[in-house]
């Protein structure tokens, strides 16, 4: 019977089923098993998934959805699921820019999304490398002509001058042969004009290079002069030549040259880190470009015409 509030409740079905109403909860009997529940570790210790490590929370991030982590990913932000890598720069070829040449740190100068080890313009000048006497520094081009020989319309030449494939050459040893840059493809005054210059025969004395602010008959001139070794920056004018100044070179077969004028400063060096001679004169302020021997058979590779 229980007691609740003054109201008798009789337990019934106890009763009517020969049970000890007391009996319902009480003591286990000595004799029966023990219950257990078996568990694989401490409930209360499991890590909740904001406590998983980091290193771990890294390992299953994937980026580009392409199945491989990003820890593990040669391009974590480009879906490439074959991770090929045919430069073995640790730089998949989907996202490398420079893809068959080995570059890990993917430097690309000139932004240009390919990359400067096999960017046949690192610096973006329009100026290719082989040819750039400053490959890492971009120039600004007034004039260029990579092989003169597929340009010849843009000169005026004095003598014979034979074109081939790379280059325009003075086939004779006479006096004074030289191809300039007709003004209408050259307007400014100030300017640096580079060129190469291969020598194949020379009479001494014999000068070959390049003239600067010239018109064909007067200007001003930087010339190699291989049997002596010298560099010289010369002036013509209609009363005669004059010597400005001379540096010591070595003698030798190809040279690269620089003429530079802006203003009065006249500066005339071998590149790329050669000797160079530097003067001060404005007796000539106007005129163009042009390719000179005298005395020497010579191939010019190139003629560039830059800012200074």
């Amino acid at each position: 019977m229980f007691d609740s509030g003054g109201v008798s409740v009789t337990n019934d079905l106890a009763t009517d089923r020969g049970i000890d109403a007391g009996d319902i909860g009480g003591d286990v009997p000595a004799d029966a098993p023990e219950a257990s529940v078996e568990t694989s570790g401490d409930l209360d210790s499991a890590p909740e998934a904001g406590d998983m490590p980091m290193e771990q929370a890294d390992d299953v991030l994937d980026s580009d959805n392409d199945g491989v982590p990003d820890a593990n990913d040669n391009c974590p932000t480009v879906s490439n699921t074959n991770q090929d890598d045919v430069d073995a720069d640790n730089v998949g070829d989907a996202c490398d820019n420079c893809p068959t040449v080995s570059n890990s740190t993917q430097a690309d100068l000139d932004n240009d999304m390919i990359g400067d080890e096999c960017d046949p313009d690192k610096d973006g000048d329009t100026i290719p490398n082989e040819v750039d006497p400053n490959p890492l520094v971009a120039d600004t081009p007034l004039y260029g002509a990579p092989a003169p020989s597929a340009s010849v319309g843009d000169f005026t030449a004095t003598g014979t001058w034979t074109p081939s494939s790379d280059a325009i050459c003075s086939t004779t040893s006479a006096l004074a042969r030289s191809l300039l840059l007709k003004s209408s493809q050259l307007s400014q005054t100030n300017f640096k004009a580079v060129t190469e210059v291969t020598i194949s025969q020379t009479t001494s004395p014999a000068f070959v290079g390049l003239g600067f602010r010239t018109n064909g008959q007067t200007g001003y001139f930087c010339l190699v002069e291989r049997d002596t070794g010298q560099l010289v920056l010369s002036k013509t004018t209609t009363t005669g030549s004059t010597i400005l100044g001379t540096a010591k070179v070595p003698s030798q077969t190809t040279y690269v040259l620089s003429a530079r004028a802006q203003g009065a400063t006249l500066v005339c060096k071998m590149e790329p880190s050669g000797p160079d001679v530097t003067m001060t004169d404005s007796t000539l302020m106007s005129g163009t470009v042009s390719l000179y021997t005298s005395k020497a058979q010579a191939c010019f590779g190139y003629l560039f015409v830059l800012q200074p």
